[in-house]
């Protein structure tokens, strides 16, 4: 399959097979929905990337392994888990380097997860 990408005015844009155009439309209305679905709650995209993968690390994960995980620079995972962590929906032990000390998911951000889990079920099913 042959990607191509072009500037117009109005941004860049994919250009691919047909079939693909319309997984990608489908993909970014999904995508608007989600957006929607977190502004309530105050929450990007990215916050709410980080709060899932956390869910699957119960263990705890380090901002290094954040920051591999979804491609950000340091200050940018620093931002995401100081403003989480200011929301009451992960939790950091505090020491000397906080960059160095595992984020956990609190209870209050597991049952946001699950309220929002509801409103995301059908996100990429056509609206």
């Amino acid at each position: 399959m042959a990607i191509s990408f072009h500037h117009t005015p109005q941004g860049v844009f994919m250009k691919t097979d047909v079939a693909n155009q319309v997984q990608v439309r489908d993909l970014l209305k999904a995508l608007m929905r989600l957006k929607k679905i977190l502004r309530p709650f105050n929450l990007k995209i990215g916050d709410y990337n980080v709060l899932l993968f956390l869910r699957d690390t119960p263990s705890g994960t380090f901002p290094k392994t954040i920051g591999k995980e979804f491609l950000l620079l340091p200050a940018a995972v620093t931002r995401v888990l100081t403003f989480l962590e200011g929301a009451k929906l992960i939790t950091r032990k505090f020491g000397d380097d906080r960059r160095t000390l595992p984020a956990y998911l609190t209870e209050e951000g597991r049952s946001l997860l699950d309220r929002l889990d509801e409103q995301t079920i059908d996100l990429f099913e056509k609206k």
